[in-house]
């Protein structure tokens, strides 16, 4: 189940985890920590170095923890720290930052240029013969919550309705383009400066007929981490041309935008799918502008910039998407192929309210001008907003002020009713 090495604990995965805490009958915290891509580390490090890795790991849990708990190796990238004590959600949420922040600098990782992201699920419990088992299954289904910042997540009950209902919807997910359950609205945005609809951001919908309308926020993530995703951008990408080809035509300084994931990126079939529809369609390839998150290239740098500078080869139009929300410094913005930056919502939606966001704001625009970027703010839901952003100098805005998304056909009509958007 268990076996100790140089005085440490290593399980047999988690069931030996889970044997081991089955002999104890004292409450605590567990806290399971997963080092994501440190299996491929073990494969590719050779010996030395990944003794060394693995040396640096325990001697940072043992620093921090100093006999408050105790740390095992459940596999080859997960660790278990048991508290001795139950921990209150405020000391559980202090102890992960902790824990998050000394795996994140070590020296080794630092020197070698990797990154092991590390992310926490977090439990209270009991030993038992069967309290254990839930304890544990408790802490693993917290750290499926994970895959976000903060990267730790402590159990609350709700989250195995949430588990049911993601693993439900990850089902319906493999039928839904087949079932053509899924369907495109267009958010239009205006050039300040004269009011006119310059573009469209394309925007996937899934209608479910037992569901009902599902999120974005709950079905884009599971189509990443199935790999799905890489088909429905395709699909987004010849929908839209399709819908839009005749609109684009009306006026070449028009274009469409949707957003790709850096594993879209990633797939060479991707890139034959926009020069495809390009060619299909007859589109400029100038009226396609693809959306990335700066936190999602930032994660994965090199093959992300190199795929957005061929696709800026051959015309294609790059915009970062969320700005301001991530990690971008000026080094990464001149590094990164764009020609767009579009201000992320949470700082426009109070900037008449809140003196700082309207600094910020400002700051982006003025950032963007220097760097030649077309600066585009979402989120704007007040004609006075959109004056402050013309004001500001902004070129573009998008938003409830300007008009929610919608159908194609909605599009066209609004667009004929709406030649120049009047700000004033």
């Amino acid at each position: 189940m268990s076996k100790p090495v140089g005085g440490r604990l290593h399980f047999a995965g988690r069931e030996g985890l889970i044997g081991y805490l089955s002999g104890r009958r004292k409450e605590g915290t567990l806290f399971v920590v997963e080092l994501q891509r440190f299996s491929e580390y073990a494969i590719v490090l050779d010996e030395k170095d990944l003794r060394r890795l693995l040396e640096e790991l325990w001697q940072t849990f043992e620093a921090y923890l100093q006999q408050r708990a105790q740390v095992v190796r459940i596999d080859t990238s997960q660790f278990a720290i048991i508290w001795s004590q139950v921990l209150n959600p405020g000391q559980a949420a202090l102890a992960a930052t902790r824990i998050l922040e000394q795996l994140r600098h070590l020296a080794f990782c630092r020197n070698a240029a990797l990154q092991i992201r590390p992310r926490l699920g977090i439990a209270s419990g009991c030993g038992g013969q069967e309290a254990s088992r839930e304890w544990v299954l408790h802490a693993y289904l917290a750290l499926t919550q994970t895959e976000r910042e903060p990267r730790f997540a402590i159990f609350e009950p709700d989250m195995e309705d949430a588990l049911l209902r993601r693993w439900s919807l990850r089902q319906a997910l493999a039928r839904a383009l087949e079932e053509q359950e899924f369907e495109l609205c267009y958010q239009p945005r205006i050039e300040l400066s004269d009011g006119r609809c310059s573009g469209v951001e394309a925007l996937i919908r899934w209608e479910h007929p037992d569901f009902g309308r599902v999120g974005p926020d709950q079905f884009i993530p599971l189509l990443e981490e199935s790999g799905a995703i890489v088909e429905t951008t395709q699909w987004v990408l010849h929908r839209s041309s399709r819908e839009l080809g005749s609109w684009l035509g009306e006026d070449t300084r028009r274009s469409f935008s949707f957003n790709v994931s850096t594993r879209a990126l990633a797939d060479s079939e991707f890139a034959e799918a926009l020069k495809h529809a390009v060619g299909l369609w007859t589109l400029d390839p100038r009226q396609l502008v693809l959306e990335v998150t700066e936190t999602a290239v930032w994660d994965d740098r090199e093959p992300s910039i190199r795929a957005l500078q061929d696709l800026r080869s051959r015309g294609i139009q790059v915009a970062i998407d969320d700005f301001g929300t991530g990690h971008a410094t000026l080094e990464y913005l001149r590094q990164l192929p764009a020609d767009e930056i579009k201000i992320d919502r949470t700082f426009v939606v109070d900037m008449l309210d809140r003196g700082d966001d309207a600094y910020l704001v400002q700051v982006v625009i003025d950032l963007g001008k220097r760097l030649g970027l077309k600066v585009i703010a979402e989120g704007a839901e007040e004609l006075e907003q959109l004056r402050r952003l013309r004001d500001m100098g902004c070129d573009c805005a998008q938003g409830y002020a300007v008009a929610r998304p919608m159908p194609q056909a909605d599009l066209l009509a609004w667009t004929r009713a709406n030649p120049n958007f009047r700000l004033d």
